[in-house]
């Protein structure tokens, strides 16, 4: 009997080989996007718990940066259930095709915070494992929120550039602004807030090493992809 013939059962239902693969792949999708919903959901507790011990409360501007991050980071998990559930378990994705998709989400976002410009110019050579696309994106989301709130405290029209390229055995994503940097007493191995912490968090559970380079003329951050066996 061909292999395509046999049926299997699964839950009480007869299906076939292929049936069982697509079974497999939702599988997969959704242990992955529940994990992902559940490190945005603690990242969002934390939020809420210090938020409750800010006895001056938030103002208009705060409390539409906290949401607009949120919102970041749900369009991240959202990518990836795009992704996982129409691609193989072990597919490759379109870094700089996600990054582009990010980009269209995240401008009416920011445009609502000032004259900001963000810019998305990936190179077609950044291809990675599927099950990286939503880290990565955090870690984007969490460094254009950040250039967002603190690059330009004056208020004066900035810009936020954001790409990807290869180099050689590794992928380098880049996220720059045009602000005023990082402080000069930053520690750029435990400093900043949660946001910093969890871009830290999500790059060693990428195995990538993240790279703060702050002067006058902005912050630029690359977080160095290693190809993994």
């Amino acid at each position: 009997m061909a292999l395509s013939n046999v049926l299997s059962m699964r839950g009480g239902v007869v299906t076939k080989p292929s049936d069982k693969q697509g079974f497999d792949r939702a599988g997969e999708a959704d242990h992955r996007i529940a994990n992902n919903l559940a490190l945005v959901a603690s990242f969002i507790r934390l939020q809420a718990a210090r938020a409750a011990e800010k006895a001056a409360g938030y103002s208009a501007h705060e409390v539409n940066m906290l949401l607009t991050g949120m919102a970041y980071r749900i369009d991240a998990v959202g990518e990836l259930h795009k992704v996982l559930s129409t691609e193989p378990q072990e597919a490759a994705a379109d870094l700089g095709e996600h990054l582009e998709k990010m980009c269209s989400a995240m401008r009416p976002l920011i445009s609502l915070n000032g004259p900001v410009e963000l810019a998305c110019e990936p190179s077609p050579d950044c291809v990675i494992p599927a099950e990286d696309i939503v880290p990565i994106a955090l870690i984007v989301s969490e460094m254009v929120t950040n250039a967002v709130k603190y690059a330009h405290p004056a208020g004066v029209a900035g810009r936020i550039d954001i790409g990807c390229h290869r180099d050689r055995d590794r992928i380098i994503i880049e996220v720059t602004d045009n602000g005023v940097g990082l402080p000069e007493d930053f520690d750029i191995i435990e400093g900043g807030g949660l946001g910093f912490k969890m871009v830290r968090a999500l790059a060693a559970q990428l195995e990538a090493i993240p790279i703060f380079d702050s002067d006058t003329l902005g912050l630029r951050f690359l977080l160095l992809l290693q190809k993994r066996d």
